[in-house]
């Protein structure tokens, strides 16, 4: 603090004197215009006297000169004062002397004042410098009013009037000081401030370029104000990159439509979070990332642009991608049922081992697959795990489409927060195969144990190791021979030792078989887990012989079973919040858009002037088509929640296409297309099924197609698809659809050209709910089009004739 003090106080003394000689460089100069005025008067004295005079008012002129002089030189601005109390005197009595020579005593006086005057005015820092100034102006005017009128040299009226001239001058400097002190302090106000904003600008640039998430500023042109390094590192654009690309420029096509409406609103004030896209870097990389967005706002609180915070997630992404592949394509199999064992999610390796489709498994008990006699013991064994064991793992015999059963091994946990079951099985029906045709044949058990990836052991009745398949050398790195020569190599975990003590006992003790799950180190000092299937080994006579084990190392599959847990957790959390929000959404959103809705239709009603009721149609329309698009998506999201139930209802086919058309028709006039509809005599006249989700389906297959058609027509055509099914296109004559993007336009917020939703308007929800809708009414939707040739969608639907109405009509068809 007192450094910068010092500064500013070395920086305010010079300002002082750099304004000190600016006066005194005023001062001089007036006094140089004051002499040659005074000349032009002395033309009327006679030319001795006129020589005389001259000469002193060269002399002033010489002083002021280079009074000039001094003070433009460098350095010389420190010694401004003294300077100009030199040649204030010099200049007094001169004058003087010149008041002398012509015999005037009047007008000395009087340019002593305005010398005096003028001079304090100019020397407003100290007293010293007035005064001296002020005792040469007096003493000057005593001596010419003596030497010219020969009075005595005694203070008089000019005394007097150097005298008043003085307090003036000292009143006027003091006020001229004071506001000029003001100023100053002004000035050191505004400095400090600008030194403090400069230093909270490095600091909060330092804080931004240290931040892991990229931080992007814009302004309302979305020009960009700042970039810091995290956003280079994530995207590999600087801010001259942004200069040229823009707020978008990076981010994937597949993304840019429903961001670029995140940005508008942004724009308008809005903020949004938790925003999920994918980017294009500048090395042509793809990356997802979560941002956020909201309005950057100065110190008033006006928006003057857009802030933007943008995280990595593609590592969080591809994990959550690999997991379920694992789930996908993991040989055992996989499940997820309730409380009540109902499956409601399996992997494909069910439809592999039993041959059901995973349809025909979700939804029903566990109980119902199971064989009767290893009910008993499942049951035992959920039960505990319902009593908080962590863990159980057990076996159990499925049965197969054909009739057949194949023997599973369970390893199961069960989540008590969440009331869900997480199985995995493993289908050992062969290895069970293989145990029994060993005790037939030695050679051929030995042939088959040595070559298993498992580990066989054998022990005898007394509980020792007698046999180890070679496989043990790399379960724990010890060879058969070390661990049958010496049983402690064959090391088990302290905390399973006594729990597989009491499993050994108990099957020498009573015949059985059980699986049990437990440690052994490995010669590096690892753990590897490892599941053992432990079987008693029988006499001939039915006496206890041994027991044989089946060691399997599930080391890696137990830690892909802990992640697999911790991304269903993850999972059915976030499906959770989202069934909250759609509920939420529903209600909040569509209750005031009816209401809208309703308001402008009674404002139709009343009295309106022309461009009233323009104003009213607009407004109308909007809400409709609003309303439209929520309804549009409340209703994908509860296809995708498995929340939207399909009726199966007697309606008349023919009257519902009617009504589906209908408001369309008005539509296709006012683009000049024909818009026709042919239903084959052969269809039903009453059907079975859900005449809304069906109306719902024509109307948004041929809204599109009107849309996109300018010219031409656009048909429906019904007819029979086997015994209880339908068969439905749509055919247009419009801008048709590339062959590459028969696929993609039927995902969610996806059209065929990114610049179709510009041209013609839509978010690209219609077919993406017409997909799910045809699915759950039992049928497939496909198209076939080409790029101007118009385009034919096709779609199935599985609704059963009305057996109380067996006729059918003749064709229906209308334009």
């Amino acid at each position: 603090m007192g450094v910068a003090s010092a500064a500013s106080i070395s920086v305010r003394q010079q300002a002082d004197a750099a304004l000190l000689v600016q006066r005194l460089r005023i001062c001089f100069w007036i006094s140089l215009f004051s002499i040659g005025l005074f000349a032009l008067g002395d033309l009327r004295l006679s030319r001795s006297a006129l020589q005389a005079l001259y000469l002193l008012k060269g002399a002033q002129v010489a002083i002021i000169l280079a009074a000039l002089r001094a003070l433009g030189a460098p350095g010389r601005w420190g010694g401004g004062a003294s300077i100009g109390v030199a040649t204030a005197a010099a200049i007094c009595l001169t004058t003087a002397a010149a008041g002398v020579l012509t015999g005037d005593a009047a007008t000395t006086p009087l340019l002593l004042v305005l010398l005096t005057f003028t001079t304090a005015t100019v020397l407003p820092w100290s007293a010293r410098e007035q005064l001296i100034t002020v005792a040469a102006a007096m003493l000057a005017t005593m001596v010419n009013v003596h030497l010219v009128s020969g009075l005595p040299a005694a203070p008089g009226y000019p005394a007097v009037a150097v005298l008043v001239a003085f307090v003036t001058s000292v009143v006027v400097t003091r006020v001229i000081e004071r506001h000029r002190r003001d100023q100053a302090r002004v000035e050191d106000g505004l400095r400090d401030t600008q030194a403090r904003l400069r230093r909270s600008e490095r600091q909060l640039r330092g804080l931004l370029g240290s931040m892991q998430n990229g931080v992007v500023a814009w302004d309302m042109e979305r020009r960009p104000l700042f970039a810091n390094a995290a956003f280079e590192r994530l995207t590999g654009y600087g801010l001259v990159d942004l200069r040229k690309r823009g707020p978008t420029g990076h981010v994937h096509p597949g993304n840019l439509a429903p961001l670029q409406e995140i940005l508008d609103g942004a724009s308008r004030g809005q903020q949004f979070s938790d925003i999920e896209f994918r980017i294009l870097t500048k090395d042509g990389r793809v990356r997802w990332c979560s941002s956020s967005w909201s309005p950057l706002l100065d110190e008033e609180g006006r928006q003057i642009g857009i802030q933007t915070v943008a995280a990595d997630t593609t590592a969080r992404r591809q994990a959550e991608q690999q997991l379920d592949r694992f789930f996908e394509l993991s040989a055992d199999l996989l499940l997820v049922a309730g409380p009540d064992t109902r499956a409601r999610r399996l992997n494909p390796a069910w439809e592999r081992t039993f041959g059901y489709d995973r349809s025909e498994i979700i939804g029903k008990p566990y109980w119902h697959f199971i064989h009767p006699d290893d009910r008993p013991q499942a049951a035992r064994e959920l039960g505990r795990l319902r009593a908080g064991e962590p863990s159980i793992g057990f076996e159990a015999r499925y049965r197969c489409k054909d009739g057949a059963y194949r023997r599973l091994l369970w390893s199961a946990t069960y989540d008590h927060d969440e009331q869900l079951l997480y199985g995995a099985a493993h289908d050992i029906t062969e290895r069970e195969d293989a145990r029994e045709g060993l005790r037939r044949s030695e050679q051929r058990w030995r042939a088959l144990v040595e070559n298993l990836q498992d580990v066989i052991s054998v022990v005898d009745r007394h509980g020792r190791l007698v046999y180890s398949s070679p496989s043990v050398q790399r379960l724990i790195g010890r060879t058969a021979e070390e661990v049958e020569r010496d049983t402690t190599a064959h090391a088990v975990h302290p905390e399973d030792a006594a729990h597989l003590r009491r499993v050994l006992g108990g099957l020498l003790e009573t015949p059985g078989s059980t699986a049990v799950e437990y440690r052994l180190r490995h010669t590096d000092g690892s753990w590897r887990v490892v599941e053992a299937t432990a079987k008693t080994l029988l006499t001939e006579d039915g006496g206890i012989d041994g027991i044989v084990f089946n060691t399997r190392d599930i080391t890696e599959r137990k830690r892909a079973e802990v992640e697999l847990q911790q991304a269903r957790d993850q999972a059915l959390e976030a499906s959770r919040l989202k069934s909250e929000f759609l509920a939420n959404m529903s209600h909040e959103i569509r209750t005031p858009m009816n209401g809208v809705i309703g308001m402008v239709d009674l404002l139709r009603e009343t009295e309106l002037s022309t461009e009233q009721r323009e104003y009213a149609e607009i407004a109308r329309s909007s809400a409709h088509a609003l309303l439209a698009l929520l309804s549009d998506i409340l209703d994908l999201s509860k296809i995708e929640a498995g929340k939207l139930e399909i009726e199966a209802v007697p309606f008349r086919l023919r009257d519902t296409v009617s009504e589906a058309l209908k408001p369309l028709t008005l539509q296709a006039q006012q683009k000049g297309l024909e818009l026709a509809y042919h239903v084959a005599g052969t269809v039903p006249h009453r059907v079975v099924g859900d005449p809304g989700r069906l109306r719902q389906i024509i109307v948004n297959l041929v809204g599109n197609a009107i849309k996109f058609t300018e010219r031409g027509e656009v048909v429906v055509r019904i007819g029979l698809d086997g015994q209880t099914g339908l068969h439905c296109t749509v055919s247009d004559t419009g801008i048709g659809i590339p062959r590459e993007k028969h696929v993609l336009i039927f995902d969610a917020f996806t059209q065929a050209d990114g610049s179709t939703t510009r041209a013609y308007g839509g978010t690209g929800l219609g077919l993406a709910i017409c997909t799910r809708l045809v699915a759950l009414m039992g049928g497939r939707i496909w198209v076939e089009s080409d790029v101007g040739q118009g385009a034919t969608f096709h779609f199935t639907l599985r609704i059963p004739p009305d057996l109380a109405d067996h006729a059918g009509d003749a064709p229906t068809a209308r334009a």
